[in-house]
């Protein structure tokens, strides 16, 4: 699994999660948590991708 599939599996499954949260504090404290999660993920893999791509060019 690559990835972004990874990443995006995760955020489907946290969301998920959320719905079944009827109290929407807890349920935004979730998401704010999963997103922090999911940007510092996504921000490695951006990290990865430029490295990769400075290699490349030289």
């Amino acid at each position: 699994m690559t990835e972004m599939t990874t990443i995006a599996a995760a955020a489907s499954v946290i969301l998920k999660l959320c719905e079944d949260e009827s109290d929407v504090r807890t349920k935004l404290k979730r998401i704010s948590y999963a997103a922090a999660v999911l940007k510092r993920q996504a921000d490695a893999g951006l990290e990865k991708i430029d490295s990769t791509a400075e290699v490349d060019h030289d």
